[in-house]
């Protein structure tokens, strides 16, 4: 899929303003494969009635849109789709991943970008749904593509530094051409600390020029105390919801981990083992495959049996995974942390069930490098493991051999002795349930 932003300038004799005359052009953008051109600025041009490919307008406010946008095009987590929870987080995402919100009145199509997958980033295009009369155009171009993350950054460089170019030989002392310059400069030759300013702002959905000086400064003292890539993942988390209680919670982590032991060599060589000749498909393997070849890894490590269930607490003992009560934290959440090379610690929200203490195993064994020389947070959900950790923790607690073998012959199976065999497993009804029906091994007929 070739994906193209072509824009050719044309004359604007009459305008005040020289850097928009100097950025005013004819504007194309088209996704091109073997077979189609998608033209996403096809529009309806109401004064002479006619179709056509472009449109006319500056395209310095897209250019700035794009160096300021960046990171949350570009380097903020993949998601499958936009945001639907309320229309105030709706209107946040939308101005960081819409090209219509790039600056008001400019003629730019009803685009959405955003990553969907750490390697692809998804384009969709709608027409205008309302006829403005005081509108020059409607666009009339619907589609949705999936492009290289690589193609869509090369492309939109190509851009950016193209209008720059142009700015600076046309414009050099306008104030439009300094900014463009200086929200460039800070996305090509970022420092970690804009860097880490740019994700909390895509995180709350600001602009980072939006953030408040105070919430600049603590984020600064976070980052100071190498707390910050523990408060990126803690806001990304579906139960935390504001700066304050995520930086709560790394301080407290990171406290734990200050009065906690060095990690243990059994933890070391634990992770040496399991990661040693794992050589699942990345992009080959569905995600509970890879949690079930993953636990059967783990058991064989503790020379269990394909039948035997393997209690995650022993496991964590083992390796000196340390529980630590952590204020604010919420039930369920899964949180471990490298603090220093002290480790891991588990954030504990109370008295956590054998589920979640196996779940949350998986990103501590196999998520992250082997050393840490800063604070770092292991999470399923933070890193995208959910699926994997899932499936992890129900093959640890519920063998599918051991299931097999309590099934027999039955095909079909009712609620009481469903029940009858997580109990003899000490396993959750649900992860029994789970594993019966994911491995299709009988059928749960409740009743």
């Amino acid at each position: 899929m070739r994906f193209q932003i072509d824009w050719t300038p044309e004359a604007l004799p009459t305008h005040e303003d020289d850097a928009i005359a100097a950025t005013w052009c004819k504007l194309c953008i088209r996704l091109d494969d073997d077979t189609t051109a998608r033209i996403v600025t096809t529009v309806l041009d109401k004064h002479s009635r006619t179709v056509r490919d472009h449109v006319f307008d500056s395209v310095l406010p897209l250019a700035l849109w794009f160096a300021e946008c960046w990171y949350s095009l570009f380097e903020c987590e993949p998601r499958s789709t936009q945001p639907d929870d309320d229309r105030r987080s709706a209107y946040r995402w939308r101005r960081s991943h819409a090209l219509r919100l790039a600056e008001g009145g400019c003629a730019y199509p009803n685009l959405l970008m955003w990553r969907i997958r750490s390697d692809a980033v998804a384009l969709r295009w709608e027409p205008d749904d309302t006829d403005d009369p005081w509108e020059r155009v409607r666009f009339i171009g619907s589609g949705e593509v999936v492009v290289p993350l690589v193609t869509a950054r090369q492309v939109i460089e190509r851009f950016v530094d193209g209008v720059l170019a142009r700015l600076r030989a046309l414009a050099p002392t306008s104030w439009r051409t300094a900014e463009l310059d200086a929200a460039w400069l800070t996305t090509r030759e970022r420092t970690s600390r804009a860097a880490q300013r740019a994700a909390l702002a895509a995180r709350l959905g600001q602009f980072v020029w939006e953030l408040d000086a105070d919430l600049v400064a603590s984020l600064d003292q976070l980052a100071d105390q190498g707390l910050e890539p523990l408060v990126g993942p803690l806001l990304e988390a579906g139960a935390i919801g504001d700066f304050g209680r995520a930086a709560a919670i790394a301080r407290g982590l990171l406290q734990a981990g200050n009065s906690a032991p060095a990690a243990s060599s059994d933890w070391t060589a634990l992770r040496a083992t399991l990661r040693r000749n794992d050589t699942y498909a990345a992009y080959g393997s569905r995600p509970w495959q890879v949690g079930w070849t993953r636990a059967a890894r783990l058991r064989s490590v503790f020379a269990a049996s394909d039948e035997e269930p393997l209690d995650p607490q022993p496991v964590l003992e083992k390796i000196g995974a340390i529980n630590r009560r952590i204020a604010d934290v919420p039930p369920g959440s899964g949180l471990a942390a490298w603090v220093d090379g002290h480790g891991p610690i588990r954030a504990d929200a109370g008295k956590a069930a054998r589920f979640a203490l196996a779940r949350d195993l998986y990103p501590m064994l196999f998520v992250g490098s082997t050393s840490r020389s800063n604070a770092s947070l292991l999470s399923p959900g933070s890193f995208g493991v959910g699926p994997e950790a899932r499936a992890f923790a129900a093959e640890l607690l519920a063998p599918v051999e051991r299931i097999r073998l309590l099934l027999g012959k039955a095909t079909v199976i009712d609620d009481a002795r469903l029940r009858g065999i997580a109990r003899e497993l000490d396993a959750p009804l649900g992860c029994v349930r789970h594993q019966i029906e994911d491995h299709r091994l009988a059928e749960v007929a409740w009743g």
